[in-house]
């Protein structure tokens, strides 16, 4: 049975708010609100500091006393695991260096076997915080995107230590590929945290031994393949975010290489996917279309993840080209094909193609088309879907929804959305959502141009 938080509601009433008011200071909808009122749904951390700043009282003071102590928990969890993290670190520090025929590498082994104990600690902590964010809706966002950064970056200094000179046989074939294994699907993991600024410093330690690796015939080859062109695709995906789009097109081009040293169709379907991204933000739409048109002879050979995504990527570019039948038939075919239950694909860990890459370049298809009323009900629909807090989805979602109410051209909608993006751009260090907000914003002030509200706007990308 639900309690009614009389609080959250002597709070608004000395406001002298409705309902409606209220969520439009918050920034959520009226639905939302409602459901916080009567005690159905409690906010996000990120959500609740908002609902403090609109209405200038602590969390205790709105009834919102249980998030703190789930922020209390966490906090206590990730400041264990960090704990952890500095063993295995020291672990690491102490490892003396030796070659493979020494005859006490057997002490090498057994503080890999020591360092490795950590680590499964580590990953017992993270379960904890994964059930209990399962278990009750919301949660801190910061303590699990730290955990899951000291997974990724504790093997990060071993194959550090690895690298280059007398040092570059510590570890063995075997090992490296062990390391790897389990933590490039963290690492992709940590970059849909919003963990750009972690994997864009650690994940170099991952790309230069599985590129040795991977070049080298044994028996470790195509693991290593595999797991090399996994972690440049991530890589060329970081890129994008910093604009380097040379890097972005050549570390897609390896993932490429490796995926065909693998003979993975599925390695080689998702490498010229992540080319074909790269096309977009180039504005190339010709070269993009052959991109998917190479990708889809790959496609027919792997998992319905990656076909779904194929044909959702033909689907935008031949809607940006004023294909609308082509269009509208891949679109059709995507439909069929995409999964519902996309995390049971083996391709998620390394893809974490989702309802959201469904929806946003459904949206943008329809935004090629002249239909925003169509993109902006795309758009809203997997709003509720995507966490509230600052991660690579929700930011893109936001700069999507910027363009969709331009074109709708309702101007105060478009107005609040440009300053939404703009700000979580800031937040994110992400130049790539910066830069797409402030073209939209231009177009604003070309079709408004002598509106104070929409001029007043030109402060944020000062």
């Amino acid at each position: 049975m639900t309690t009614l938080n009389q609080k959250l509601v002597a709070a608004r009433l000395r406001k002298r708010w409705s309902m409606a008011v209220a969520s439009e200071q918050v920034g959520v909808s009226v639905n939302t609100f409602n459901r916080w009122e009567r005690g159905l749904q409690i906010p996000q951390i990120g959500t609740l500091d908002l609902i403090c700043k609109a209405f200038e009282l602590p969390p205790e003071e709105l009834g919102f006393e249980q998030v703190i102590t789930t922020r209390r928990q966490k906090q206590k969890q990730c400041a264990e695991a960090a704990i952890l993290q500095t063993s295995a670190v020291q672990v690491c520090s102490n490892t003396p260096v030796l070659a493979n025929n020494d005859p006490t590498s057997t002490i090498l082994q057994q503080q890999i076997q020591e360092l490795q104990s950590c680590v499964v600690q580590l990953r017992r902590s993270l379960d904890s915080m994964n059930l209990a964010q399962n278990k009750k809706d919301g949660g801190e966002g910061v303590s699990r995107r730290q955990a899951i950064a000291a997974l990724v970056s504790t093997p990060a200094v071993v194959l550090g230590i690895t690298q280059g000179g007398a040092q570059a046989k510590v570890l063995h074939p075997e090992e490296v590929v062990s390391l790897c294994s389990s933590n490039i699907p963290l690492a992709w993991q940590l970059y849909f945290e919003g963990g750009l600024v972690e994997v864009n410093q650690i994940l170099q330690h991952y790309l230069t031994p599985l590129a040795e690796l991977a070049q080298q015939p044994s028996s470790y080859q195509k693991q290593a393949a595999q797991l090399a062109s996994q972690a440049y695709q991530l890589s060329s995906l970081l890129a994008l975010q910093y604009q380097n789009f040379g890097t972005a097109q050549d570390h897609a081009q390896q993932a490429l290489t490796y995926g065909e040293i693998s003979n993975d169709p599925h390695l080689k379907t998702a490498s010229l996917i992540r080319q074909a991204q790269v096309y977009f933000y180039l504005k190339q739409p010709f070269n993009r279309l052959q991109t998917y048109e190479r990708a889809l002879t790959f496609a027919h050979d792997s998992s319905p993840l990656l076909q779904g995504r194929v044909y959702l990527g033909l689907t935008e570019t031949h809607g940006q080209l004023n294909h609308t039948k082509a269009a509208t038939q891949y679109l059709d075919l995507a439909h069929n094909v995409f999964p519902t239950q996309f995390t049971s694909d083996p391709n998620y860990a390394y893809t974490h193609f989702n309802h959201w890459s469904f929806a946003a370049l459904e949206g943008m298809t329809y935004l090629h088309l002249k239909q925003p009323a169509m993109s902006w009900n795309t758009f809203e629909q997997v709003d509720k879907l995507i966490p509230q807090k600052l991660v690579p989805n929700r930011l893109e979602l936001t700069v999507r929804q910027t363009r969709a109410a331009y074109m709708l051209g309702d101007r105060d909608l478009a107005s609040t959305y440009v300053e939404a993006a703009t700000r979580q751009a800031k937040a994110a260090g992400n130049h790539l959502r910066l830069n797409e907000t402030y073209a939209i914003f231009e177009l604003m002030q070309q079709k408004w141009s002598s509106d104070r509200q929409v001029n007043a706007l030109a402060d944020l990308f000062h």
